[in-house]
């Protein structure tokens, strides 16, 4: 018998990527499902990253989707794998997952770091979706596997997914917010459900139409809005940029949010207020620093302060 050697396939990393588009020859063969063009100037290396970055937060770990499908093509596979699954409880075996090669290939990522092999989810948008659709249970039977909440690759996706998880079914999101003086007594917010949909204007408008007064957006590119979610109140006039994130400190990138409030018409002069939320595991409520504001007096035509807000979401039941 002849000697058979596995091997494994770990699925891609961001800097993988990043490396792949520096040679010129991998370039230009992938330009086209990465909507590139071949021109010297558009096709700058600072261009390729961004649209890198951009399409990653989609596909993820999947090669076959950066490299093989366009960014419209690879939402409507991985939207299409994620209705084929008949039975998510079979996701939480570690193994192979539902047997249906379209969840087990599209869905799930594996990554070597150091000598430790991690399961997570493909992408950021994989595990959105399937946290808004499936709640926070969801989320809760993840955190409950053996090893879940020492995984570096599902720690941060896990606090997002509870957010999206939260923010668009009742009761909503509760927070606590940060005040000046720590000794002070705790003060909290409630967040009201909102209809979650995609950050695009079709959407946004069709859903406005329909007589939405509440809208949670969800950003499919990293630069779209700068932030992980926007939240658009028509009745109290707001819009609320929000970044979910368990480190301890951030940038802010306003233009990407300025351009946001562009998009969806709103107008400037103080008729609207807008606000710039980061949402913070409890322990990081007094830790978390803004480290860098880019284009820090781009929102005052809106009326923004440059005052960003912190508030902390308990990663423990609420109520």
């Amino acid at each position: 018998m002849e000697k058979v050697e596995e091997l494994m396939v770990y699925s891609w990393t961001l800097e993988e990527y990043l490396e792949a588009i520096k040679y010129e020859i991998f370039y230009k063969s992938v330009a086209g499902v990465m909507e590139w063009s071949l021109d010297a100037e558009e096709g700058s290396e600072e261009t390729r990253s961004r649209d890198v970055e951009s399409k990653y937060q989609i596909v993820g770990g999947s090669c076959r989707h950066m490299f093989e499908c366009t960014t419209d093509q690879a939402i409507q596979d991985l939207c299409a794998a994620m209705n084929s699954v008949s039975n998510y409880e079979t996701l939480f075996e570690m193994n192979a997952g539902d047997r249906s090669k379209r969840f087990v290939n599209r869905l799930h990522g594996k990554y070597r770091i150091g000598n430790q092999v991690y399961w997570t989810f493909i992408s950021r948008f994989v595990a959105r979706e399937l946290a808004e659709k499936l709640g926070e249970s969801f989320v809760r039977k993840i955190e409950q596997l053996p090893d879940m909440t020492r995984n570096p690759s599902l720690r941060g996706i896990l606090f997002e997914m509870l957010f999206f998880a939260r923010i668009g079914r009742e009761p909503g999101l509760e927070v606590t917010l940060r005040s000046e003086n720590q000794a002070e007594s705790e003060k909290h917010d409630e967040w009201q459900r909102c209809g979650v949909i995609p950050l695009e204007g079709r959407e946004v408008e069709k859903a406005l139409k329909q007589g939405a007064a509440r809208l949670c957006l969800k950003p499919l590119k990293w630069n779209q809005g700068g932030c992980d979610a926007v939240i658009v109140d028509s009745n109290d006039k707001l819009v609320r940029f929000i970044q979910a994130t368990i480190a301890e400190t951030h940038d802010l990138k306003l233009r990407f949010m300025y351009d946001c409030l562009q998009s969806l018409g709103i107008e400037q002069g103080g008729t609207w207020k807008v606000e710039v939320v980061f949402v913070v595991p409890k322990e990081n409520l007094y830790k978390f620093r803004v480290n860098h504001v880019e284009d820090d007096f781009i929102l005052t035509p809106y009326g923004w302060t440059r005052d960003a807000q912190v508030v902390a979401m308990n990663s423990g039941l609420q109520g």
